[in-house]
């Protein structure tokens, strides 16, 4: 299929995405299509496990073991670094255990399909198809933007830049394995309605630990970032210093707190509109109409309110607006918390230049980099 041709079928409407999925170890490869290769896609999965464990953990140690940090911090810096590692591991396994959920899917759909040419209704994938190139060609040009805003705070002086770029990937991969497991579900529940109700449960199924660890990550490093933008606040710096430290934190705080609200958002939103058909559904039912009829929308009426379509991570929590009220008030609740807990001065500035004196306040981990001065 070339890349602007005009997509038939479902299936090559989201073949970027499926590519994407493939190369970041996602998904078993298929080649030719319907013909799964699992050992290549075994070996594949293991060498970028390999090389991101490799830059993450052994390059971080060789080169960062004389960071000095507080105990706080220390703990959480430990504790995100292995928390990133076991969610990539986990991503690229369930990626490959829930693949018959989404072939499911996909047969469901394409069973709609079959049902839509033989009642002649026409299908526009080519909007679908543009509007995902364009949307993946954004955040590429995002990721690139986050890279070169933490490139300077990112690396010591001395390290080669073969060690860079290793560090680089290895630093930006678990990012680029978030941002397509999330987008492959949001693009999902963009695409069913009420038809493909189980074709939407079955999604869910198969991304619903993804997305549990993706909310439970977004929330984590939301706290934490805000707790060291706090540290930050408190430190004596100048406002070149501040701004450079300050930069970073913020824009890692806007990219988790849009994961958060977009997901959520259009979970929400695909449950109105189910919920609309609904009510469009109950419209129909006139006097005028058979009996039968009016039957089959009784009939109709009560599968709706007996099924009704509700976004889980995994059965932990339901993914709507409700859900983003309570993580505003989880992460003011914590952050309040690790203030009073951590080894911070309550006082002004002033007396916290004594206590951070000849310190290095310095994160990099695979998802932010903070380096502070004084």
């Amino acid at each position: 299929m070339k890349l602007f041709a005009r997509p038939k079928y479902f299936f090559e409407a989201i073949a970027s995405l499926t590519i994407l999925n493939c190369l970041l170890g996602l998904r078993v490869f298929e080649y030719p299509r319907e013909q799964p290769r699992p050992v290549l896609s075994l070996i594949y999965l293991i060498i970028i496990y390999v090389v991101y464990c490799g830059g993450s953990l052994r390059m971080e140690e060789k080169y960062y073991a004389n960071i000095n940090l507080m105990k706080l911090e220390y703990i959480l810096y430990q504790l995100l670094s292995y928390v990133i590692i076991v969610s990539v591991i986990l991503k690229m396994l369930l990626g490959w255990w829930h693949t018959k959920h989404l072939k499911a899917a996909m047969m469901r759909i394409m069973m709609c399909e079959k049902t839509m040419n033989q009642m002649g209704l026409q299908k526009n994938y080519r909007k679908l198809y543009m509007n995902q190139i364009y949307s993946l060609t954004f955040i590429i040009i995002i990721f690139i933007v986050f890279v070169v805003v933490n490139y300077d705070g990112m690396f010591m002086e001395e390290t080669p830049m073969h060690i860079r770029l290793i560090i680089m990937i290895a630093a930006n991969y678990p990012l680029c394995l978030l941002y397509v497991s999330d987008a492959s579900f949001l693009h999902w529940v963009r695409q069913v309605h009420l038809e493909l109700i189980k074709s939407t449960r079955s999604t869910n199924d198969a991304y619903g630990i993804q997305i549990l660890l993706s909310m439970t990550i977004s929330f984590v490093f939301i706290t934490s970032l805000l707790y060291y933008a706090y540290s930050i606040f408190w430190l004596n710096l100048s406002r070149e210093v501040f701004r450079r430290e300050m930069v970073p934190v913020v824009g890692w705080i806007l990219f988790y707190s849009s994961k958060i609200l977009v997901i959520n958002h259009m979970c929400a939103m695909t449950t109105i509109e189910a919920a609309n058909t609904g009510d469009i559904i109950c419209e129909l039912y006139e006097p005028s109409t058979t009996k039968e009829f009016r039957a089959e929308i009784r009939d109709f009426t009560l599968q709706l309110i007996q099924n009704p379509l509700i976004f889980t991570a995994c059965g932990f929590f339901n993914l709507d607006h409700t859900f983003i009220h309570g993580v505003i008030g989880s992460v003011t609740t914590y952050l309040v918390i690790l203030i009073q807990v951590g080894d911070l001065p309550s006082g002004g500035k002033s007396n916290s230049t004594s206590r951070y004196n000849e310190t290095n306040f310095t994160i990099s981990d695979s998802l932010f980099t903070t380096i502070s001065y004084t």
